[in-house]
């Protein structure tokens, strides 16, 4: 990723109609080439991904994905698996998010299907061992001139012109109110990155809890009930945290801000979040001082 991953984040949205032009071949070797790339998660969790054309099996016949009309146009996949264990879904959810900014950023179009697809279909056709899972895929591929009915009203029904205010998902550490941008100092570009983030059904389950004496800045996750219904045993809403810590620490390494995830246990602020990670930053001394000003 360059500097323009901030420009990619604000720009990536989710295309499902696509147009029956191929990827060219430079754009094919490069995504093919990226998705080899960043394997291991931060929870030790090992992803694997693969470039695959479903417009025929090897005996010519079609290969139907079961996308039951989310997608049209598209032959063309991005296809994960990764084995369930604790952290799983993040770990893949972070992987998975790098390689769609990475095709965003090539001009190509991507959409997160979680619950849309035959994952048995998938797993035969890909001959995985049963120890592993296939918690999303994406279709990629050059979008279509103009987007069909079906996808006006899908996009209208999952909410994904719409995000959540800030103050509905960043708050101030001492207090747990809600967190003015103009605290966050040199993080309230990250913060709106983060805010951008795609999530199942547009339910953006993150929580940022800033505290500017650390400088760190505590990822929550309140999830929502039924939205893990894809059948799959990585759950969709962990999937969504990983996608929010890939969209932070991107923005952050592109700003010059320099810092890391870490583990710091810590109860969480509201009985119904989740801690899930921690972003410890260098000392950030405008946002220490527009914190003290604010009280």
């Amino acid at each position: 990723m360059t500097a323009s991953v901030i420009e990619t984040i604000k720009t990536r949205k989710s295309i499902r109609t696509f147009s029956d032009r191929k990827i060219d071949v430079e754009k094919r070797q490069q995504l093919t080439a990226s998705l080899q790339s960043g394997t291991a998660g931060f929870f030790g969790n090992t992803v694997r991904f693969q470039l695959v054309d479903f417009s025929a099996s090897k005996t010519g016949e079609k290969v139907r994905l079961g996308t039951y009309g989310f997608v049209s146009g598209a032959s063309t996949f991005i296809v994960g698996w990764i084995k369930p264990a604790p952290g799983a879904g993040m770990d893949f959810g972070y992987a998975m998010e790098r390689h769609i900014l990475e095709a965003t950023k090539m001009g190509l179009g991507t959409c997160w299907l979680g619950g849309t697809f035959q994952r048995k279909r998938l797993m035969e056709h890909l001959g995985l061992p049963p120890d592993v899972v296939i918690p999303a895929i994406t279709p990629v591929g050059i979008p279509a001139d103009r987007r069909t009915l079906r996808e006006a009203v899908i996009r209208r029904g999952a909410g994904s012109d719409h995000r959540k205010p800030p103050e509905a998902l960043f708050f101030c550490a001492d207090s747990h109110v809600p967190l003015p941008m103009n605290e966050a100092g040199a993080y309230r570009e990250v913060l709106e990155c983060v805010r951008l983030a795609p999530s199942a059904s547009n339910k953006q389950p993150w929580r940022v809890v800033f505290d500017p004496e650390q400088t760190a800045f505590h990822l929550y996750l309140e999830r929502t009930k039924g939205a893990d219904h894809s059948g799959s045993p990585v759950r969709m809403q962990d999937l969504d945290m990983g996608i929010a810590m890939c969209h932070f620490e991107l923005a952050a390494e592109s700003l010059g801000l320099k810092g890391g995830w870490k583990i710091v246990p810590s109860d969480a602020p509201k009985a119904a979040w989740e801690y899930i990670v921690t972003w410890a930053g260098m000392h950030d001394p405008e946002a220490h001082r527009q914190a003290k000003l604010s009280r």
